[in-house]
C-alpha cells in the first residue's frame, strides 16, 4: 500500500474542495478527489471502498494515511448545497452503492435531509480515527495550530495574524440560489437529528 500525510474526509458539499486549497496554502499537495504527494480531500475517500469516481479512480483501499481530518459545514448549508445535486444522478448511485442506504424520499429538500444523515451514519466508523476535525467556516487557525503541533509546519506568505481572515476565499457555494431552507422548512421527522449535528459541531440552532 503507498503511503501519503493526510486524508480529509466529509460530506459532498461539505466543503472538500474548500479543504484541499486551504492545505494547498498551508504548503501541502493535496488534491480535491486525486491523490497527490501529500494526500486527498475527499467524500468519495471516507468509505473503504470509495474510489475517486470523477478523476484518476484510484480507491481508498490503495493507500494508509498518516493522519486523517474531518471537514465540517453547517449541516443546513450542506443539505442547502445538496438539493441542487439532486440531479447529479451517478452521484446518487455512488452515494446509494457506498452508504448502503437507498433514498426514500421524493420531495428535493428531504432527499438531501437523507443523504446527509445517511452519509452522517456512514462515516460514524471514522470517529476512533479522526486526528483534527475543523469548521470550514471559521477553524483555519486552529488547524493551522494543529499542524504545528504535530510538527507538519504549515507555510502561509501572509503571516499568522492573517490567517483567521481567511487563507482561502471559501467560495462554497449554497444552493438553491433562488431559496435557502431554514429548519423551519424541516418536519420534526428529521429537524431533531438536524439540530443534535449542529450542536455536535458547534453551529447554533438559533439563526
Amino acid at each position: 500500500m503507498k503511503t501519503r500525510d493526510f486524508l480529509i474526509i466529509g460530506h459532498p458539499r461539505g466543503g472538500t474542495a474548500y479543504s484541499s486549497r486551504l492545505f494547498k496554502t498551508f504548503g501541502f499537495d493535496v488534491g480535491h478527489e486525486n491523490v497527490c504527494s501529500t494526500g486527498i480531500s475527499s467524500w468519495c475517500f471516507s468509505t473503504p471502498d470509495g474510489y475517486n469516481a470523477w478523476t484518476d479512480c484510484s480507491r481508498r483501499s490503495e493507500y494508509n494515511f498518516k493522519w486523517v481530518f474531518r471537514a465540517v459545514r453547517n449541516p443546513l448549508d450542506v443539505i442547502n448545497s445538496l438539493v441542487k445535486e439532486n440531479d447529479n444522478l451517478y452521484g446518487i448511485e455512488l452515494f446509494e452503492k457506498w452508504s448502503g442506504f437507498k433514498l426514500t424520499e421524493t420531495d428535493p429538500l428531504y432527499i438531501a435531509v437523507q443523504r446527509y444523515l445517511y452519509w452522517e451514519d456512514t462515516i460514524e466508523y471514522w470517529n476512533d480515527y479522526i486526528d483534527f476535525t475543523f469548521r470550514v467556516e471559521d477553524q483555519q487557525k486552529d488547524l493551522y495550530d494543529y499542524l504545528k503541533l504535530i510538527k507538519r509546519d504549515p507555510y502561509y506568505h501572509l503571516g499568522e495574524d492573517k490567517i483567521t481572515e481567511h487563507a482561502v476565499g471559501r467560495n462554497i457555494n449554497t444552493r438553491p440560489k433562488d431559496k435557502k431552507y431554514t429548519l423551519e422548512d424541516v418536519n420534526k421527522k428529521y429537524k431533531k437529528k438536524i439540530i443534535e449535528k449542529m450542536v455536535k459541531y458547534g453551529y447554533s440552532s438559533e439563526s
